[in-house]
């Protein structure tokens, strides 16, 4: 069985040694590690020169910028050979160099796994606070059970860092198909899911960074990826319900608890950092899933902030919030996550 490492990166030269490192270092022999270069024009080349020598590593760089996801596509589509892949960030690091023998050997126990992922530390560049992800499934689990489970796993539910992906499943699902949409990793780890089993590694394996260059943070001030960002959960609920796999009490729960919420994040992001198109972003949502605005437009909490925008104090509250360090990143701990 063959994996494919794909390092997509842009001008991040001084996080890439240790990311390719990091892969290079893995003890499992059936490996590819992949640089693909979105136009960099920093030392990248420099950096990936180094590396050069070694028959497992490849380096490709796009003629231009294509930007993120359509970066993820091309490495996935035209560069990758592996069974399995792992998008592994210019910025994260592998930290047990038997991590893929581990996952490997577990898949070769179940044909039925798609998706094999570990234990992770989150490290915040800024603050220095390390989170620590553990993951409280069975080595084996349905893939039913995981997709139900999203929201339920803290800090996160996964570390992309460390996630194999079917790569022939992920090909048939057209990974990365949605340019703007910055989480369509959680997009296809939500949809692998409903097309078989998921292994899981219980060792911590990887360093996920956050920092200020993260674009997730950066999601804030783009109406567009803010937009487009909602098909992550919106795309594997279509494809849940057309499954079958999931009574209706399951889907509308997941609905509740997972896309409600989410919806309710985005309608005050836009509330706080694009005011301007506000209403005319509550006209797309109602459009494009209809059920869930009117839950959040009925939720008393939304109904609070509504008040507290038009008397200008939920801007006050947010700056309040950041300047306590209450809320570090997406997902705001005290409005969106409570």
């Amino acid at each position: 069985m063959k994996v494919s490492i794909i390092i997509p990166t842009f001008n991040r030269a001084k996080y890439l040694t240790r990311a390719v490192s990091s892969a290079l270092a893995q003890d499992y022999n059936d490996i590819e590690v992949i640089v693909s270069d979105n136009d960099s024009t920093d030392d990248t080349h420099v950096v990936a020169e180094r590396f050069m020598d070694d028959e497992r590593f490849k380096y490709f760089k796009n003629s231009k910028n294509l930007g993120m996801v359509p970066n993820w596509r091309k490495a996935l589509n035209e560069y990758a050979t592996g069974d399995f892949f792992i998008i592994l960030s210019d910025d994260d690091y592998l930290i047990d160099n038997q991590y893929i023998s581990k996952a490997v050997n577990l898949i070769n126990t179940d044909p039925e796994i798609v998706i094999v992922y570990a234990n992770g530390n989150i490290i915040n560049e800024n603050t220095n606070k390390i989170e620590k992800l553990i993951l409280p499934f069975r080595s084996i689990e349905n893939g039913k059970t995981i997709f139900l489970s999203r929201n339920t796993v803290f800090p996160q539910d996964f570390c992309l860092c460390n996630v194999l992906f079917n790569r022939n499943q992920a090909l048939k699902l057209k990974a990365f198909s949605n340019n703007y949409n910055i989480s369509c990793d959680s997009e296809l780890f939500l949809k692998m899911c409903l097309y078989g089993k998921v292994g899981l590694i219980h060792d911590t394996v990887s360093v996920y960074q956050l920092h200020s260059d993260n674009l997730l943070l950066k999601m804030n001030n783009d109406l567009k990826l803010i937009t487009n960002n909602y098909d992550h959960i919106l795309e594997p609920y279509k494809l849940a319900k057309k499954s079958n796999l999931f009574s209706n009490k399951e889907l509308e729960e997941w609905e509740d608890r997972v896309m409600v919420l989410y919806m309710f994040y985005i309608l005050i992001t836009v509330m706080i950092f694009q005011v301007d198109y506000y209403n005319k972003f509550e006209d797309y949502l109602k459009i494009k899933d209809p059920v869930v605005f009117n839950k959040v437009q009925k939720m008393l909490r939304f109904k609070i902030v509504l008040i507290l925008n038009r008397l200008w104090l939920l801007r006050v509250f947010y700056k309040f919030n950041r300047r306590i360090n209450l809320s570090s990143k997406l997902g705001d701990k005290i409005l969106f996550r409570n």
